[in-house]
């Protein structure tokens, strides 16, 4: 299976988590490998999948998927804590991923505090964690043993929660009854079932080497924009004849990006975009531009200087622009 991350995607998620290894596309319907991962949680705690590989205490780990708001979330929170709690002796550890977009880390900070959530939260800004599990809605968990980092059972915790009613009590402990398997080395009794939860929205870019991309988002882009005139309009012209060939061999047309910066730089645009800055700002009067070019020097100098400028929280500390 062809790799989902581009390479440009990995380097920057290695440069805001450390490292990470997730060109696995998971199928939730078998016992899948999880590979290594590494991600920061929402008290700046960084949290390595591999780092329990030698841990003889560390039997699993529990990623339950949290976000902002969402009350089929919230309602799973005292249980999940105390579930922590009582499995902590016994070798389970409990993570919360947070992989929604519009979650950010003061959000996710004060969901936290609002609800008392005392379990680390890890924050999957770049979604590929998400992605590479296959995750599409809140309200899941996903047990992983650490013996060969497999998913030994994935879906709901229980089935006391539903979209429109709510048991008293649950009646099948999904969740308990895989991990006292796990321990007891024995048969887990049901290996998936169906999470109850919000919509995780997984961004279009991470969605680029999925099947039917081309169809589904290129094609319609020449279609709508360059190929209905120019199958017969400058058809002679050099660069016309080089569209034209990404059209006829169903190629993307190579994105050559102007505003780059260094693989070690991490630059969230939701936080600049949420804070009322235009994209003027940085990418100058793209709107009169016949070819994009660079305005800006994009440079730490420069960077810092309107932290400065719009009094940023943090502005001037390295891990903001350094992960």
């Amino acid at each position: 299976m062809k790799c989902f991350l581009n390479q440009r995607i990995l380097i920057i998620l290695c440069a805001f988590t450390g490292y990470v290894s997730l060109c696995q596309t998971f199928d939730s319907n078998s016992t899948t490998k999880v590979e290594n991962f590494s991600l920061i949680d929402h008290k700046g705690v960084f949290h390595e999948l591999y780092y329990y590989e030698n841990d003889p205490q560390t039997k699993a780990i529990v990623l339950f998927v949290q976000g902002n708001g969402c009350p089929l979330v919230r309602k799973r929170i005292p249980e999940l804590q105390r579930m922590a709690r009582d499995y902590q002796a016994r070798g389970i550890r409990f993570w919360m991923l947070n992989a929604n977009l519009q979650d950010d880390l003061k959000d996710i900070q004060e969901e936290a505090e609002s609800y008392g959530i005392e379990l680390p939260i890890l924050i999957d800004e770049s979604q590929l964690v998400a992605e590479a599990l296959g995750i599409h809605r809140t309200g899941e968990a996903i047990l992983v043993s650490t013996d060969d980092w497999t998913i030994q059972y994935r879906g709901a915790v229980d089935d006391r929660l539903d979209y429109q009613t709510e048991k008293p009590e649950a009646t099948q402990k999904y969740l308990v009854n895989a991990i006292d398997a796990l321990l007891n080395n024995q048969p887990i009794p049901e290996k998936k079932t169906v999470a109850r939860g919000c919509r995780v929205s997984i961004a279009p870019m991470a969605a680029v080497n999925s099947p039917g991309f081309y169809e589904k988002i290129i094609a319609p882009i020449l279609i709508n924009k360059c190929v209905g005139c120019h199958s017969e309009v400058a058809t002679d012209r050099a660069q016309i004849k080089k569209l034209m060939s990404y059209w006829e061999n169903k190629e993307p047309i190579p994105w050559i990006k102007v505003h780059d910066l260094p693989d070690f730089v991490h630059f969230p645009h939701k936080r600049h975009v949420a804070a009322g800055l235009e994209c003027q700002t940085c990418h100058g009067p793209v709107e009169t531009m016949d070819r994009i070019k660079r305005i800006a020097p994009l440079e730490m100098g420069w960077c810092l200087n309107c932290h400065k400028e719009y009094e940023v929280e943090n502005g001037l500390d390295c891990w903001t622009c350094h992960k």
